[in-house]
């Protein structure tokens, strides 16, 4: 991370206030990604999903691919085979198809999100 700061000033950059080194966000590119800061809302959607078991339930899916797919992709095809009511859209231009034991749940539209958005209007 050091060689992607190397020039900038120093006040652009967020310092730990206990060490005073570069802050890296936490985003999701490797192993270093820290959940804990979600783990209450990953509690409130699992509990919103368990919850809605006798009712229908359809996820919209926008755009997701192969890039990090167990962060959506995985999980929202994981619901499709464990909720009895549960349907997915899935928008993708390269990607649209469901897993073969969930396609009968899933409109896959394989076209560009912003031409599918304008379509609807």
């Amino acid at each position: 991370i050091l060689k992607k700061l190397d020039g900038l000033p120093m006040k652009n950059l967020l310092i730990c206030p206990n060490c005073q080194s570069p802050l890296k966000l936490n985003c999701y590119e490797d192993k270093s990604f820290c959940q804990t800061p979600y783990e209450d809302q990953a509690r409130r959607y699992y509990s919103f999903i368990n919850t809605s078991v006798k009712s229908r339930l359809l996820l919209i899916e926008l755009g997701v691919g192969y890039t990090t797919p167990d962060i959506i992709r995985f999980p929202f095809e994981h619901i499709l085979g464990n909720h009895p009511n549960a349907y997915m859209i899935r928008i993708n231009t390269n990607h649209p198809l469901a897993v073969e034991e969930n396609a009968h749940k899933v409109l896959s539209v394989g076209e560009d999100i912003g031409t599918v958005l304008a379509k609807l209007g």
